[in-house]
């Protein structure tokens, strides 16, 4: 039976490129679900995230993979009060000679969105001044923590970086 849930699965995706959406895009949340989690973890969710999960799809997009909500709770549920806790940066940060340069709290406030392949990540600030903005976790390949900007050199919000994707209408 499992074989044949994954054949589907795989039949889902391929149709979903040949039809011009190069990544799978799993169905949306409800408000219920959304709420649960935010619940659960003591934060709002920015608001255009939230727009992007109830009305669009329940992850991002991703090169290797896009995360919903319950894979970053399986990610960090031994942390606690991990999305609580602010995000640590307001500029980017790459201090990889420090014998702590890999340990989570650098990253904490913080959603996964999408594995961009090996050890490069991309994530959804939640908590702390940054909140709403989007970063890259390359520390994997020493690239460090680095807000993603725009034209502007400022950092993207979720909506920005989402909308890099021209086949995704979420917020026309």
């Amino acid at each position: 039976m499992a074989h044949m849930l994954g054949i589907l699965h795989w039949v889902r995706n391929l149709r979903q490129v040949l039809n011009g959406k190069p990544w799978y895009l799993p169905p949306t949340l409800t408000e219920r679900q959304v709420a649960k989690f935010e619940c659960a973890q003591g934060i709002r969710l920015p608001e255009d995230y939230r727009h992007y999960l109830l009305n669009v799809a329940g992850a991002p997009p991703g090169y290797a993979r896009g995360y919903g909500l319950g894979d970053c709770l399986e990610e960090h549920a031994k942390y606690g009060d991990f999305l609580q806790t602010p995000f640590p940066h307001s500029q980017g940060w790459n201090e990889w000679e420090r014998d702590d340069y890999d340990d989570d709290r650098h990253v904490a406030g913080s959603l996964l969105l999408t594995h961009e392949g090996c050890t490069h990540y991309i994530r959804l600030v939640v908590t702390g001044p940054m909140r709403g903005t989007v970063w890259e976790d390359d520390r994997g390949a020493t690239g460090g923590i680095v807000p993603i900007t725009n034209a502007a050199g400022e950092p993207k919000t979720f909506k920005e970086w989402i909308s890099q994707f021209g086949w995704i209408r979420c917020f026309d």
